[in-house]
């Protein structure tokens, strides 16, 4: 069974990477594959999950509660000391932190290709402009 590789990314840390691939089986299905490679001295020890189209947006969803429960224990127990309040910056920006929406990405791009600059466009979608310049590369409007 040949899978198609649609889009591959990594993130290096320390001796282990992270890959996250997103695959289409030759029925036409999309779905996600994280693996971990870490280095051992007899070599590379390898786990994956795959995520399959049907479950992904349960799954992201699962996965931010869990990071936002991962984040709360942190502050609660001084692992790490939050520089920032997310309630605090909403009063400025009321998006921040929200997931973006495909029809925000299509404005956003609509409004970029239109000449609007990043000030501009961090008032329209009401998030700062390092969320808006982040937006951009991702959706690989800039680089």
């Amino acid at each position: 069974m040949e899978n198609k590789e649609l889009y591959s990314n990594s993130l290096n840390k320390g001796k282990r990477t992270y890959f996250f691939d997103i695959n289409k089986t030759e029925q036409g299905s999309l779905y996600l594959k994280v693996s971990e490679s870490k280095k051992t001295t007899d070599g590379f020890e390898r786990h994956r999950i795959f995520v399959f189209e049907e479950d992904i947006d349960d799954f992201a969803n699962a996965f931010n509660l869990a990071i936002m429960k991962f984040e709360e224990l942190q502050s609660t127990t001084n692992l790490k000391k939050k520089e920032y309040n997310v309630d605090e910056i909403r009063k400025t920006y009321p998006n921040a932190y929200q997931k973006w929406t495909e029809e925000e990405d299509k404005i956003l791009e609509l409004l970029h290709n239109q000449g609007k600059d990043i000030k501009e466009l961090a008032a329209i979608f009401q998030r700062n402009e390092g969320a808006i310049i982040a937006r951009l590369k991702k959706l690989q409007i800039i680089i």
